[in-house]
C-alpha cells in the first residue's frame, strides 16, 4: 500500500500540572526494542515483526527506557518511552554530559542538511528505534516531548541536538514553523511559545529546557509502514557527542489523534510564569 501525502505537525500548547512536590520521574529499564514498540501502540496500530534498537552499546538498552511520572514533572502526559542520546541512569541533569562513542544517523544527517546546506551538521550517539507496523488506515498521530540539557546555553552555537520520527523514510516530525525539532528551533528565541525554559529546576525533568506537547499527524492508507524513531547529539563541522538531549513519547499514542480539553492549554500555559531561580547553567567539556 501507498501512503498518501504526509502532512501537518498539530502543535499542543500543553505543559502538564506542575505538583509543589515535584516528585521524579522514574525510570524503568527495558531489555526488548518490542516492549518501547508496544508501549506506544494504541487503537489501529499493532506490531508487524520484530523491533530493532540501535545504540552506541549493543544491547544494553543504555539509551532507552519507559518512563512514568511524567505529569508531576511538568509534561502534559504520564508514561511512555524515553530515548536519550546520553545514559538513562543519569538522572542528575548535572551528569547529562555524555559521551558514549556512539555513530551518526544518516536520516537524520539528511534532514539537518536539507534543505539548508552547507551548514554541515554531523550526528552522534544516535539512539534509534526502528519497527514495522500494521496500520487501519485515516490519520494517525503521536504525542512527545523533546528536551535537552544544549538550552540555553548553546542555542545557535553550533549544537544543533535533533529528533526525527520517520515512516517509510519520510519524517514526520515537523512543523508548520520550521523544518525539523532540534534545540535551534525550539528555544527562548524560535517558536518560544512551544518552549518551557526549565533552568531554574522549577520542573523536575532532568533537562534546562524542553518543548510544550508536541503532536505529529499524517494520513496513511491501510497497510504496513516502517516507523523509525532517532535522536541524536550534534555539532556543526565537528563531531559533537557532549550534553545530552531526550525525547518522551506517550504511550498508546501511536494511534488516532485524540482532542484536547479546550480550557486545558490555557490553564496550564499560565504556570510557566513561575520565576526561575538557583540552577546554575551546565558547562561544555572541551
Amino acid at each position: 500500500m501507498k501512503k498518501k501525502a504526509l502532512t501537518r505537525l498539530v502543535l499542543i500548547s500543553i505543559v502538564g500540572f506542575a505538583n509543589p512536590t515535584f516528585a521524579a520521574l522514574t525510570f524503568n529499564s527495558v531489555n526488548n526494542a518490542s516492549t518501547l514498540a508496544n508501549e506506544i501502540l494504541g487503537p489501529g496500530a499493532s506490531l508487524s515483526g520484530n523491533a530493532i534498537f540501535t545504540e552506541a552499546l549493543p544491547g544494553t538498552f543504555t539509551q532507552a527506557s519507559t518512563f512514568s511520572g511524567g505529569l508531576s514533572s511538568g509534561f502534559s502526559f504520564d508514561t511512555g518511552i524515553y530515548l536519550t542520546t546520553g545514559n538513562v541512569i543519569d538522572t542528575d541533569d548535572d551528569l547529562l554530559n555524555s559521551d558514549l562513542g556512539g555513530l551518526d544517523d544518516e536520516d537524520l544527517n539528511s534532514i539537518l542538511n536539507t534543505p539548508q546546506p552547507p551548514i554541515d551538521f554531523n550526528t552522534s550517539d544516535a539512539a534509534v528505534l526502528e519497527f514495522s507496523f500494521n496500520w487501519d488506515g485515516g490519520d494517525l498521530a503521536f504525542n512527545y516531548i523533546f528536551a535537552s540539557e544544549e538550552y540555553n546555553e548553546f542555542v545557535d552555537a553550533g549544537f544543533n541536538d535533533v529528533f526525527g520520527f520517520f515512516i517509510d523514510g519520510i519524517n514526520i516530525a515537523l512543523t508548520d514553523t520550521t523544518p525539523l525539532v532540534s534545540v535551534d528551533n525550539f528555544n527562548n528565541g524560535v517558536n518560544n511559545d512551544l518552549y518551557v525554559d526549565n533552568t531554574g529546576g522549577t520542573f523536575d525533568t532532568l533537562y534546562d529546557g524542553f518543548t510544550r506537547q508536541l503532536t505529529a499527524t499524517t494520513n496513511l492508507d491501510p497497510g504496513t509502514y516502517i516507523a523509525k524513531i532517532a535522536i541524536a547529539d550534534v555539532g556543526q563541522l565537528s563531531r559533537d557527542a557532549l550534553i545530552d538531549s531526550g525525547v518522551f513519547i506517550q504511550s498508546n499514542s501511536f494511534s488516532v489523534p485524540i482532542p484536547v480539553p479546550a480550557a486545558l492549554p490555557l490553564f496550564l500555559s499560565a504556570l510557566i510564569g513561575i520565576c526561575l531561580v538557583g540552577k546554575t547553567p551546565g558547562k561544555r567539556l572541551q
